[in-house]
């Protein structure tokens, strides 16, 4: 319906342990023949937020669910072969590192979370602090207590995070360049975008008529009866 109203749709996908990367592929192949202009992929951390609503309100175990680095690169091997099959949003190098292709460290500043409390310390994921301004908030926090450098984590929460908020902007800001990353970027982002490969069994979920809540209703709606 989206597509059909001339929206620009993307997905957002978050891999977990239990995920079969099988079906995301085939995911991604029933998406792409729909017509979606693009995708987010990324893996499922644990932080604390997360391991405590999983606990205290699934009652449930995090470890059973939440990725390890380790565990994060074999999920994502298949990424690079991807990149030239669907259409990611974000950048080739950081989807080399969730394949374990090249190492980065985290630059949770560049992608900052504000919210009531003011501007969140040190990243979306965890929270040590709030400031009023992003200027206290870059001066006042001890960015070396965070993120993993050399492979050891300098704080335990940051062990297992491979996640956008603080990789990306890495990437993106060519922090950790390496020869040929700006021309890889540059034609990831602004050349030619993978074909729908048809793969995907694609099935019609919209005739063109809505319920009036976005919901199929199987026929044309009935007018409108005007009250005598």
């Amino acid at each position: 319906m989206a597509k059909v109203l001339g929206y620009q749709v993307a997905t957002n996908t978050t891999i977990y342990k239990e995920t079969d990367m099988q079906e995301i592929e085939r995911m991604f192949d029933y998406l792409s023949d729909l017509g979606v202009d693009g995708h987010t992929i990324t893996p499922g951390y644990d932080y604390d937020a997360a391991k405590r609503d999983m606990t205290k309100r699934l009652n449930l175990r995090p470890e059973d669910f939440f990725l390890t680095r380790a565990m994060t690169v074999q999920k994502f091997q298949k990424i690079e072969n991807w990149m030239n099959q669907y259409t990611f949003f974000g950048t080739p190098v950081y989807f080399e590192f969730l394949a374990g292709k090249r190492d980065l460290t985290c630059s949770a500043w560049a992608i900052p979370t504000r919210n009531i409390r003011g501007w969140k310390a040190p990243c979306y994921l965890m929270t040590d602090g709030h400031f009023s301004t992003y200027a206290e908030l870059l001066e006042q926090t001890d960015w070396d207590r965070y993120g993993v450098v050399n492979s050891v984590a300098r704080d335990s929460r940051c062990e297992n995070c491979m996640v956008h908020c603080g990789y990306e902007p890495t990437a993106t800001l060519g922090l950790q360049a390496q020869r040929g990353d700006t021309w890889k970027t540059i034609k990831f982002n602004f050349g030619a975008k993978p074909r729908a490969a048809g793969r995907g069994s694609e099935v019609l979920a919209y005739n063109g008529v809505s319920s009036g809540n976005g919901h199929l209703t199987g026929k044309r709606a009935e007018p409108a009866v005007k009250a005598s």
